[in-house]
């Protein structure tokens, strides 16, 4: 190594508060994750108009997703879908919805949870509540995917059921639309 090591200079490799590790973590992989980001807005069939908001308090015209927040996601007027750094935390909102939807977040993979906040957005951007904005996310994917009513973050993967939904994508979306 050419400088000091980060451990000489007292500064951790990785933060101990997984909020600030999620957003370091999003700043270093934003062009990936932006990129991944639009693709799954694509295969959910999200409208095009409805796909990424402008970031103009940095500087950026167009995008996806915003490294900088915290939240998971949301919705702009117009519609328009973003994803954001809170997907990437595995505590975030722990308190406010307990430790099974806190353990089962924290299990999900990275693409249920990206699914499962950009269908839920979706929902909200037509104006319901948060609460029936949950509700209706299983209705939106039944219509993309093979298992009707079944939760928004389903994978393909070697577990999955015969409807395509892994039984943590659906242990997910019973703990949180139980709330």
């Amino acid at each position: 190594m050419i400088d000091t090591p980060p451990s000489a200079r007292k500064i951790p490799a990785v933060p101990a508060d997984p909020a600030e590790h999620a957003v370091r973590f999003a700043h270093t992989w934003a062009d990936r994750l932006e990129h991944h980001d639009e693709g799954r807005m694509h295969a959910l069939d999200i409208p095009e108009h409805q796909i990424g908001a402008s970031d103009l308090e940095h500087g950026v015209p167009w995008r996806v997703f915003f490294p900088h927040e915290r939240t998971r996601g949301g919705n702009v007027p117009g519609g328009r879908i973003t994803v954001d750094s809170g997907v990437l935390n595995p505590e975030l909102n722990a308190e406010k919805y307990g430790p099974q939807y806190a353990s089962l977040w924290k299990k999900a993979r990275l693409r249920d949870r990206i699914d499962s906040i950009i269908v839920h957005e979706y929902e909200e951007a037509k104006g319901v509540s948060h609460e029936e904005a949950v509700a209706r996310a299983g209705h939106r994917v039944a219509r993309l995917s093979p298992g009707a009513g079944d939760p928004p973050c389903y994978v393909r993967g070697s577990d999955r059921s015969r409807s395509g939904l892994s039984r943590s994508s659906r242990r997910w979306y019973a703990a949180h639309v139980s709330r």
